[in-house]
This record gives C-alpha cells, structure tokens and sequence, in this order.
C-alpha cells in the first residue's frame, strides 16, 4: 500500500491495530518509515487521530467528521466503543 496522506494510513486495518496495540507488526512499520521518512509526519498525525489526540485532529476535521471516521474505523474492526 502506498502512504500519501493521512487517509491512507486510516484506511489500513493493519495500522488501525498496530495503534490500538492488537499487533505485533512495530518492525514492519518501523521499517516503513526509515525507508520513507517523508511519511512520518503523516503517520503521527493518523496515529493521534486513532487515538484521539483532540489537539491534532481538530485542526484536520470537523466533529462530525471525527465521529463519522472513528466509528467507520472501529466497526470495521468489530470494536465496540
């Protein structure tokens, strides 16, 4: 999968679990990112947005969008919150 923008990286189930700690894939991403340091901005930004950084996020999307986004996130992974 090629990472351009945070969307990408919000669209991925293996990220999404990575984050949330369902995954023990830290040497695939860490070998993603030295190989593309251009990303890692993104990737911090999608990793706040899973976890709910409001600071970040509020400055990328609406509340709405957030709600909307976070919900089709977790019920693609079958979690309830």
């Amino acid at each position: 999968m090629v990472y351009s923008k945070v969307e990408d990286f919000l669209k991925d189930d293996k990220f999404i679990e990575f984050v949330l700690g369902n995954s023990g894939a830290d040497s695939y991403w860490g070998n993603l990112l030295s190989q593309n340091p251009k990303i890692e901005y993104i990737f911090e930004e999608a990793k706040d947005i899973v976890n709910g950084n409001r600071n970040i996020v509020s400055s990328l999307f609406s509340e709405d969008e957030l709600a909307s986004l976070r919900s089709d996130i977790f019920s693609d992974l079958g979690i309830d919150r």
